[in-house]
């Protein structure tokens, strides 16, 4: 889903920061629960797991056309992306028809304390925590994943899951050149 795509690209509009740093400038505005709903109704915040998207869903130009019919402070807006970010992925998370009893959170919004609460809070009880605790910091995600996707090419294995991904096939991903 969204994740902190859209946080951080409304951010550097409006702070010239490229994150909210833990979260402080998103806490300082009030969530506007009619254009949290607008979010919310996005096909793919319903749509059953397993999905993936990013930029080519949730950027910059598509917020600001949802934003068309509102008159709201960007720290307000900011705010809401905050609780449109948390509730979407525990709305997918509660959404599996599995129990989940943990958590584990990756990658920059670990570092957004407002993120977190908001997403502990949506999860009830489940214990949210960040990979740190497994013992991968949570910065390495992208090394992590490539790291995976070069595996998969040495081994001639896919790289991507069609059902998850809408690619039309399985496909061994990338190149590798020798040295």
């Amino acid at each position: 889903g969204p994740g902190n795509l859209l946080l951080d690209a409304w951010c550097a509009k409006h702070t010239g920061n490229s994150f909210d740093d833990r979260g402080s400038w998103g806490a300082t505005g009030q969530v506007c629960q009619n254009l949290l709903d607008q979010f919310m109704a996005h096909p793919f915040i319903g749509q059953a797991a397993p999905k993936s998207t990013g930029r080519e869903m949730f950027n910059l130009a598509w917020l600001e056309t949802q934003l068309s019919d509102y008159s709201l402070k960007a720290k307000d807006i900011q705010a809401t992306l905050v609780s449109f970010t948390a509730q979407s992925l525990a709305g997918a998370i509660n959404g599996l028809n599995e129990s989940v009893d943990e958590v584990y959170i990756c990658g920059g919004g670990v570092f957004n304390d407002q993120l977190m609460a908001q997403l502990q809070i949506a999860l009830g009880p489940i214990t949210l925590n960040s990979t740190e605790k497994l013992g991968l910091d949570p910065t390495w995600v992208e090394a992590c994943a490539f790291g995976w996707l070069a595996r998969q090419h040495m081994n001639n294995q896919p790289g991507n899951l069609p059902s998850v991904t809408g690619a039309s096939r399985e496909a061994v991903l990338g190149a590798l050149y020798l040295p």
